[in-house]
């Protein structure tokens, strides 16, 4: 089977701000990933797990917090999967 290949962005404020974001795109670093969940204007909602805890958190960052407090360092656009029915939302 073929591994699928999504493109990623290193980001920054440039891109949080771009509105090329969305729900549905993948979030992480090395050896962990997220998902997003929600987009609104400044912030962003990331659904992963917490190291020690059980389950999957979401949590809302500000892009500030995302870019220098929260560790994440790349973002992977999912465009390419996405249903385009025209139903999509920014919110999950």
């Amino acid at each position: 089977s073929k591994i699928a290949e999504v493109d990623y962005n290193e980001y920054g404020m440039n891109l949080l701000k771009s509105g090329n974001v969305k729900a549905g795109d993948l979030i992480g670093y090395d050896g962990h990933i997220g998902i997003i969940i929600g987009v609104e204007e400044g912030y962003i909602y990331v659904a992963d797990t917490i190291l020690y805890t059980r389950g999957v958190c979401a949590t809302k960052y500000s892009y500030g917090e995302l870019i220098y407090e929260s560790g994440f360092t790349h973002i992977y656009d999912m465009s390419q999967y996405y249903k385009q029915d025209g139903n999509y939302t920014n919110m999950w």
